[in-house]
């Protein structure tokens, strides 16, 4: 038969006060009252631990090494602080209701001395009412051209921002403009006399039978006639367009000399002398043509269905069509994007510049400002 005995021992740790006429807060190192209060520095805990000191050093430090080397890991009650620090660096207080990021002296709610870093996200944040929200978010893989049309004044330099850098040449007196722009510094001014910019061939440009979006800024000087805005132009019997044709937005793909799409603004919408937003989508067997963020009434001869929309060789052009078509005005935040239907219903068009990877403020009404 056999045996299990529990054996219980309970130990107590008791700290016995010390007698009356002790030493007073000056001279008290440690002392626990009746009510199980610890006091350092103190006859009078009002809480489990209190640690009083008259002096403007720290109150309570803790720290770590061999012997009699040691570094700090936090020190409290440093003038009136709460300090955390790393080898005897400062790296994170809270002082006089304010927050300090490697300084002790945090002048506003958040001090940050030195960089912050912001991991991107893909999912910008809910909204939260009565407050704002900073982030960062990069650019998604759907663009594959992105022209910002900045930089300096008559400056022949035009940049592709998108994740896939792709050259732009100039041709004609195309320059950038400073005294004119929607979004950003700048924008591209063609002024209808072979201006136009070309940029390669890549399968980017072809869409297949996938969703896709042009979007940008166009300021006409006029509207008369045909202006290009974005083709591509294999032969006469094989191209694609995005175009003006007195203030009707068109866009059409042609291929073996058949229109296999072709959607244009029932009415003309285009209007000279203003900035207007302009995007042309493709969403399934659904195009859309956007001004302004609204969804204008289309006509057309042939319609997306389930098609593939072409793979055409030739360069893709802003500004012209195979030398013909020249654009007379300006163009600002331009960009391409294949895979994706930006929008499908009315929309609010774009306040600030897409960025590559851009640091945005979501304010409680769920305004979105990038930085």
């Amino acid at each position: 038969m056999a045996f299990i005995v529990v054996l219980t021992i309970k130990m107590i740790f008791a700290w016995n006060p010390p007698t009356a006429g002790a030493p007073g807060p000056s001279g008290q190192t440690l002392y626990s009252d009746t009510n199980h209060n610890i006091g350092i520095g103190t006859l009078y805990p009002n809480s489990k631990l209190e640690i009083f000191s008259t002096s403007s050093d720290s109150i309570l430090e803790l720290s770590r090494g061999p012997g009699t080397t040691t570094s700090t890991i936090f020190k409290v009650g440093v003038d009136t602080a709460f300090i955390i620090q790393n080898q005897s660096t400062d790296m994170f207080a809270i002082k006089n209701g304010n927050v300090g990021i490697n300084t002790t002296n945090p002048n506003e709610k958040l001090t940050v001395e030195g960089v912050l870093s912001i991991k991107e996200s893909d999912i910008a944040p809910s909204t939260t009412s009565g407050y704002g929200k900073l982030y960062t978010k990069p650019l998604d893989n759907y663009t594959k051209l992105l022209l910002h049309m900045d930089g300096d004044n008559n400056s022949t330099m035009f940049i592709d921002s998108s994740l896939t850098p792709k050259t732009v040449t100039v041709y004609g007196n195309t320059v950038i403009d400073r005294a004119r722009s929607k979004l950003g510094v700048a924008s591209a001014y063609f002024d209808g006399t072979e201006d136009y910019l070309s940029i390669p061939d890549s399968e980017d440009w072809n869409f297949g039978s996938g969703d896709f979006t042009i979007d940008g800024w166009i300021n006409l000087n006029n509207t008369s006639g045909a202006q290009d805005i974005v083709a591509q132009y294999t032969d006469a019997n094989n191209r694609m367009q995005f175009y003006n044709t007195s203030g009707t937005l068109n866009m059409n793909f042609l291929v073996g000399g058949v229109y296999i799409a072709n959607y244009y603004t029932t009415d003309p919408v285009l209007s000279a002398g203003t900035w207007h937003h302009i995007a042309f989508i493709r969403n399934g067997s659904n195009a859309y043509i956007f001004l302004d963020g609204v969804s204008q009434l289309l006509s057309s001869l042939a319609t997306f269905g389930t098609k593939d929309m072409g793979n055409y060789s030739g360069d893709l052009t802003i500004g012209n069509i195979n030398l013909a078509s020249y654009l007379n005005g300006y163009l600002d935040e331009l960009r391409v994007s294949k895979g994706v239907a930006r929008w499908t219903a009315n929309f609010t068009p774009p306040t600030s510049q897409y960025s590559a990877s851009g640091l945005f403020f979501k304010s409680s009404s769920g305004e979105e400002i990038q930085l």
